[in-house]
Parts: C-alpha cells; sequence; structure tokens
C-alpha cells in the first residue's frame, strides 16, 4: 500500500482532485497534493501533503516528485499549455524514476471538432510513447455537468445544446472510486480506460428522472452557450472552445459504456437518479 510520500496528485485543489482527496482519506491514505498557488493549498485537506509547484517548471516537478511512486495527472481545465505541462510532468516522473504515471484525459479524445479534446489526444500520445508504466483514463460527461445546468427555481435543466442528445453520466463519487484503484492496485499498467455511467441519457430523459425524484415536474430546455458562460473565469480562447463543445455535444452527444467503470467498481455504476437524489439532498 502507497504511504502519503509516494502518491502524488497533480491537480489536487481542482473539482476532481478534490474528490479524489476524500475518496483517499475515505480509505486512510494520504498522497502528496500538488497545487500552483499558496492559497490552493489553504484549501487541502490536512489528512494530505500540499505541495506548491509550478506546471512549467521541470525543476520544481522533479523535486515534487522525488520519492514517488505513482504521478496522477489532472490537468488544469481548457489549459492551452496541456501538452506542455504534461511533457514536464512526464519527463521529471522518467528522471525521478516514478514507477507508474497515471493520466487524466477524456472519453473519445481524439475528437477534432473538439481542440481541448485533441489536446488531450496529443498528451496520450506523449503518455504511450514514454518508457513510464502508464494508464490513462477517459471520463465521460460528469454528473455534476447536469447539475451546473439545473435551475430550481425553473426546475428546469438548462444545458447549452440540444436537450435530445444523449450522454453517459458518470457519478463522480464512482470516478473517484475507480480511479483511486487504479492507484492503489497493482496490473493496470498500460492500459486505457473509458468511464462512462452505465445508462445513456439525454437532458430530456434526466429531467424524467428528477421529476420522479422531486414529486414535481422538471423541464429540459435548451439554453445558450452565453448563459453557461456567463460569470466563468475562462480566457477568450477557453470559452470559444467551450463553444466548440456545446457545438460538438448539440449535434452528437458524448455516448460512453459503463461496462469498464463496473469492472473497476466491482459493482454496477450508480444511476443517475441515485446521484441526482444525493445532489436534491446536499442543496
Amino acid at each position: 500500500m502507497l504511504n502519503g510520500e509516494e502518491l502524488v496528485v497533480i491537480g489536487a485543489a481542482g473539482r476532481t482532485g478534490h474528490q479524489l482527496l476524500i475518496e483517499l482519506e475515505r480509505r486512510r491514505i494520504s498522497a502528496r497534493a500538488l497545487v500552483r498557488s499558496e492559497n490552493r493549498a489553504a484549501g487541502i485537506s490536512p489528512a494530505h501533503r500540499p505541495v506548491v509547484a509550478d506546471l512549467a517548471n521541470a525543476d520544481a516537478l522533479e523535486k515534487a516528485f522525488s520519492g514517488a511512486k505513482v504521478v496522477h495527472f489532472i490537468p488544469p481545465l481548457f489549459s492551452m499549455s496541456e501538452v506542455a505541462y504534461a511533457a514536464n510532468a512526464i519527463n521529471a516522473s522518467i528522471k525521478m524514476k516514478v514507477e507508474r504515471f497515471v493520466y487524466h484525459s477524456v472519453l473519445h479524445a481524439d475528437t477534432p471538432e473538439m481542440p481541448h479534446h485533441i489536446r488531450k489526444a496529443n498528451v496520450e500520445r506523449l503518455v504511450r510513447g514514454s518508457p513510464l508504466r502508464w494508464t490513462i483514463v477517459q471520463p465521460a460527461m460528469y454528473v455534476t455537468t447536469p447539475f451546473l445546468y439545473f435551475r430550481p427555481q425553473e426546475m428546469a435543466f438548462r444545458p447549452p445544446f440540444s436537450t435530445t442528445k444523449p450522454f453517459n453520466p458518470v457519478d463522480t463519487e464512482d470516478l473517484s472510486e475507480a480511479v483511486a484503484n487504479v492507484l492503489l492496485q497493482d496490473d493496470h499498467e498500460f492500459a486505457t480506460y473509458e468511464l462512462a455511467g452505465a445508462n445513456a441519457l439525454s437532458f430530456q430523459d434526466m429531467a424524467a428522472i428528477a421529476s420522479e425524484v422531486t414529486k414535481t415536474t422538471v423541464k429540459a430546455i435548451a439554453g445558450t452557450a452565453d448563459e453557461a458562460l456567463a460569470g466563468r473565469n475562462l480566457s477568450a480562447e477557453s470559452k470559444n472552445e467551450a463553444r466548440a463543445m456545446y457545438a460538438f455535444y448539440d449535434r452528437h452527444g458524448l455516448l460512453g459504456n459503463g461496462r469498464v467503470l463496473g469492472m473497476l467498481l466491482g459493482r454496477h455504476p450508480r444511476s443517475f437518479e441515485s446521484s441526482f437524489s444525493s445532489f436534491i439532498q446536499r442543496h
């Protein structure tokens, strides 16, 4: 079993990293939580050791990886520098003799219509071409994304794309549990895992399930990209990439399959009904 000095989680302060740290803490496992600023370090649970390092600084990463056996790279959201950051993390892992490198990619990375997916496909190529023992995880749309589009005052989901196209939303606790298993167990090297929820659902389907949970009518109404991006702290280029993503979702959705997630969990993935019920209880 890894100890707190042997597991490094890059991007630990983001929503994905935060949920993973919760799962590790539940298992009484600590990690070196790599973050980019002292402000973000302040938000890390005392169960984990925060380490501040700039992903653009290869020397800082080498120091941060000293003694580590496993590095999990969760990239910043919509970062134009993701490939360069990943190259630095891979090279530092090689130099510091890290045993395993786990990259947090995205479902259907090689999708030209979505530039941020293509960056992840390029990182995947770097990972596979390295001498490291690697694993790549490719999560589907997080179930928290539909929740971001839920407007309780209207009792409606307002995604900035079609409400009829299908998705396989993955529960974030399921995702963290599966990723923790990959990090802590043996025999996951050289695997690429698509991690999707068990059921293909449109936002119309999600609204019908939400109606059953809340015992009231919940609607699904296509909103706009401007509504979805209002107030988000993203660069103009990142917002353009988000618009490209919404346009792709509007045409195709994003389908996956829940079998691999179920295999890693050793059980059936959580349903959207279960995830939404928990969301309503918390809010």
